[in-house]
Formats: C-alpha cells, sequence, structure tokens
C-alpha cells in the first residue's frame, strides 16, 4: 500500500485542479475503502475510528479500480491531506472522517 514517504513527494501544488483531475479515481477509492471498513469488523467501538485492513498491493488496488497507479497515489494522497483517512501501517487505513469519505464515494464533495 501506498506508504508516507510516498505521500511527501505527491504533488499538490493546486489542489483543486488535482481533485477535479482524479476526481473519479478518488470516488472509486473511497468507495473501496468504505467497503472494506465495513467488512474488518471492528465498527461501531465507542471513540474509535473505524479501519479498513486491506491486503493488497497498490497495483492490485489499481487494477482492482481500473484506474492507473499514479491516479491512486494521488487519491491517496488527497483524502489524507483533506483529513479525511490516515494510513497507518502497510495495511490499515484509519477513516477519521466517515462523513466526507460518504460523500466522496457518491462523488458529492
Amino acid at each position: 500500500m501506498l506508504s508516507t514517504e510516498n505521500l511527501a513527494s505527491t504533488p499538490t501544488s493546486d489542489t483543486a485542479t488535482i481533485h477535479s483531475k482524479f476526481a473519479t479515481a478518488i470516488a472509486k477509492l473511497a468507495t473501496y475503502i468504505e467497503y472494506h471498513s465495513h467488512q474488518s469488523g471492528q465498527r461501531n467501538v465507542p471513540g474509535a475510528n473505524d479501519v479498513a485492513e486491506i491486503r493488497r498491493s497498490d497495483a492490485e488496488i489499481a487494477q482492482h479500480l481500473d484506474v492507473s497507479l499514479v491516479a491512486l497515489e494521488h487519491a491517496f494522497a488527497d483524502l489524507v491531506s483533506q483529513g479525511v483517512i490516515k494510513l497507518r501501517d502497510a495495511y490499515k487505513i484509519e477513516i477519521l472522517d466517515s462523513g466526507r469519505l460518504y460523500a466522496l464515494a457518491r462523488n458529492k464533495a
């Protein structure tokens, strides 16, 4: 999965342009993360954020979502920079703002 080091090197000069250019990839990734958070069995723990556990490489996720690896990296970086998700380790994604993730998954943000 995308590492924190890779996020730091992802260009973010014009967030609005990036967001619109990668809106489809962001929506697909948000939906994918939502789905995996529902499957993780860690929901509804008082005071805890949902966690999605995804045991696939970035290339596998990109192929599954039918997006380029570059688009996937930008989508991850955008979700992190907006404070929607936090990458916890190689396979776990903490959902910090489930309402925003829901809106992005439906391409309404």
